[in-house]
Protein backbone atom coordinates (compact mmCIF):
# COMPACT_ATOMS: atom_id res chain seq x y z
CA UNK A 1 0.00 0.00 0.00
CA UNK A 2 2.85 2.54 1.01
CA UNK A 3 4.16 2.11 -2.41
CA UNK A 4 1.99 1.69 -4.72
CA UNK A 5 -1.24 3.05 -3.20
CA UNK A 6 0.06 6.49 -1.50
CA UNK A 7 -1.32 9.56 -3.33
CA UNK A 8 0.26 12.16 -1.82
CA UNK A 9 -2.46 12.78 0.13
CA UNK A 10 -4.40 9.82 1.13
CA UNK A 11 -4.75 5.78 -0.43
CA UNK A 12 -6.35 5.04 -3.48
CA UNK A 13 -9.77 3.66 -3.11
CA UNK A 14 -8.22 0.65 -5.13
CA UNK A 15 -5.98 -0.01 -7.87
CA UNK A 16 -6.31 -3.81 -9.77
CA UNK A 17 -2.33 -3.42 -11.41
CA UNK A 18 -3.31 -6.63 -13.92
CA UNK A 19 -6.42 -4.64 -15.45
CA UNK A 20 -5.00 -1.01 -14.74
CA UNK A 21 -8.48 0.00 -13.36
CA UNK A 22 -7.93 2.72 -10.06
CA UNK A 23 -10.40 4.13 -7.81
CA UNK A 24 -9.26 7.83 -6.56
CA UNK A 25 -12.09 7.96 -4.63
CA UNK A 26 -11.48 9.08 -0.93
CA UNK A 27 -12.72 6.22 1.44
CA UNK A 28 -13.01 7.94 4.83
CA UNK A 29 -12.58 4.64 6.49
CA UNK A 30 -9.15 4.32 4.61
CA UNK A 31 -6.98 4.32 8.27
CA UNK A 32 -9.44 1.38 10.16
CA UNK A 33 -5.71 -0.52 10.27
CA UNK A 34 -4.57 1.88 12.11
CA UNK A 35 -7.35 2.22 14.88
CA UNK A 36 -7.32 -1.66 15.14
CA UNK A 37 -3.55 -1.78 15.85
CA UNK A 38 -3.63 1.38 18.14
CA UNK A 39 -6.99 0.03 19.91
CA UNK A 40 -4.96 -2.75 20.53
CA UNK A 41 -2.16 -1.54 22.38
CA UNK A 42 0.18 -1.64 18.81
CA UNK A 43 2.03 0.75 16.90
CA UNK A 44 0.14 1.60 13.70
CA UNK A 45 0.26 -0.26 10.60
CA UNK A 46 0.57 2.96 8.34
CA UNK A 47 3.33 4.87 8.03
CA UNK A 48 3.41 8.11 10.86
CA UNK A 49 4.27 10.92 8.47
CA UNK A 50 0.92 9.51 5.87
CA UNK A 51 -1.41 9.19 8.59
CA UNK A 52 -1.80 12.87 9.42
CA UNK A 53 -2.26 13.88 6.10
CA UNK A 54 -4.53 10.93 5.57
CA UNK A 55 -6.68 12.54 8.69
CA UNK A 56 -6.50 15.94 6.89
CA UNK A 57 -7.48 15.01 3.80
CA UNK A 58 -10.47 12.89 5.35
CA UNK A 59 -11.21 15.99 7.46
CA UNK A 60 -11.66 18.30 4.46
CA UNK A 61 -13.53 16.06 2.17
CA UNK A 62 -15.65 13.09 3.69
CA UNK A 63 -16.26 14.85 7.19
CA UNK A 64 -16.76 18.79 5.79
CA UNK A 65 -19.71 17.20 3.17
CA UNK A 66 -21.72 15.50 5.96
CA UNK A 67 -23.60 17.29 9.00
CA UNK A 68 -23.32 14.63 11.56
CA UNK A 69 -20.05 12.62 10.71
CA UNK A 70 -18.17 11.65 7.80
CA UNK A 71 -19.79 10.31 4.47
CA UNK A 72 -18.23 6.75 3.04
CA UNK A 73 -16.65 8.36 0.05
CA UNK A 74 -15.35 11.46 -1.74
CA UNK A 75 -13.93 12.71 -5.09
CA UNK A 76 -10.61 14.03 -5.22
CA UNK A 77 -12.21 17.40 -5.19
CA UNK A 78 -14.00 17.50 -1.54
CA UNK A 79 -17.51 16.78 -3.36
CA UNK A 80 -19.64 14.29 -2.07
CA UNK A 81 -19.62 10.48 -4.09
CA UNK A 82 -22.44 9.18 -5.50
CA UNK A 83 -21.12 5.47 -5.28
CA UNK A 84 -24.30 3.29 -6.39
CA UNK A 85 -25.77 1.18 -3.52
CA UNK A 86 -25.14 4.09 -0.73
CA UNK A 87 -25.79 7.11 -2.05
CA UNK A 88 -23.14 10.36 -1.53
CA UNK A 89 -24.26 11.04 1.92
CA UNK A 90 -24.30 7.46 4.06
CA UNK A 91 -22.18 6.57 6.56
CA UNK A 92 -21.95 3.51 8.91
CA UNK A 93 -22.03 5.09 12.40
CA UNK A 94 -19.47 2.20 13.83
CA UNK A 95 -17.00 3.42 11.48
CA UNK A 96 -17.14 7.04 11.90
CA UNK A 97 -16.43 6.54 15.18
CA UNK A 98 -13.29 4.15 14.37
CA UNK A 99 -12.44 7.54 13.06
CA UNK A 100 -13.20 10.05 15.77
CA UNK A 101 -10.82 7.33 17.52
CA UNK A 102 -7.99 7.20 15.67
CA UNK A 103 -8.19 11.00 15.35
CA UNK A 104 -7.85 10.94 19.05
CA UNK A 105 -5.10 8.00 18.90
CA UNK A 106 -3.55 10.39 16.54
CA UNK A 107 -3.40 13.75 19.06
CA UNK A 108 -6.42 15.15 17.76
CA UNK A 109 -8.48 14.64 20.80
CA UNK A 110 -10.81 17.27 20.76
CA UNK A 111 -11.63 17.18 17.23
CA UNK A 112 -12.27 13.20 17.66
CA UNK A 113 -14.74 13.66 20.62
CA UNK A 114 -16.60 16.89 18.39
CA UNK A 115 -17.24 13.98 15.60
CA UNK A 116 -17.96 11.38 17.85
CA UNK A 117 -20.50 13.96 19.51
CA UNK A 118 -21.73 14.92 16.14
CA UNK A 119 -22.59 11.30 14.60
CA UNK A 120 -24.38 10.09 17.63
Amino acid sequence: MEEKMWTGEYYLNFWEPETGKKSDLIFGYQLDGQWAARFHGFEGVFRPDRVGIALETIKRSNVAVSTSGAVNYTNPDGTAADVAGYGPYNYFPAEVLMLAMTYMYEGQREYGLDLARRAW
